[in-house]
């Protein structure tokens, strides 16, 4: 099944520009008309509108993810400590408004996350773009982009057709 994803992820995200492959680009022709500069915005920039509001955005970190290096197509693992991830990890960024003094990452991890074998810490940005999070939490791929929740999900549905075959 890697090999099958690989060569599958290298086909097509590889020098694509299609809407699938670059969420990003889509959700940022989106959202341009109503955001100033949405290419650099981030949470913590000066709003001009509704300053007093506290802005809540979610999103989950998938427990793998597929990532492309020179043309070739790497599934990452999350850890926590040395163990393996099998669910996503929710997170919520939290900017304050004027009735609360917390600004930063609400997650739920106890440790720190790390990616793959080298022991590499996934550190979240203290001042994330508004275009990165509204495209994570909005991507298209669904559990196609993390080989752990494919493989999940393939398997429950060939529980499922069993059953209706019964």
């Amino acid at each position: 099944l890697d090999g099958v994803f690989d060569s599958l992820l290298s086909a097509v995200l590889v020098g694509s520009d299609e809407t699938l492959s670059n969420w990003a680009a889509y959700i940022e022709a989106l959202l341009a008309p109503f955001i100033e500069d949405i290419a650099s915005a981030t949470f913590g920039a000066e709003r001009h509108g509704d300053a007093g509001v506290t802005l809540l955005q979610c999103t989950s970190l998938p427990p793998s993810a597929w990532t492309t290096k020179k043309g070739t197509a790497e599934n990452l693992q999350l850890k926590m400590g040395n163990a393996s991830l099998d669910y996503s990890i929710p997170v919520c960024h939290v900017t304050a408004g004027s009735d609360t003094g917390f600004t930063g990452w609400l997650a739920y991890p106890t440790e720190p996350l790390m990616l793959g074998d080298n022991g590499v810490e996934l550190v979240l940005p203290d001042n994330p773009r508004i275009l990165t999070v509204t495209a994570g939490s909005s991507a298209a791929e669904g559990f196609f982009g993390s080989l752990t929740m494919t493989k999940q999900n393939i398997d429950y549905a060939t529980q499922e057709v069993d059953f209706l075959l019964r």
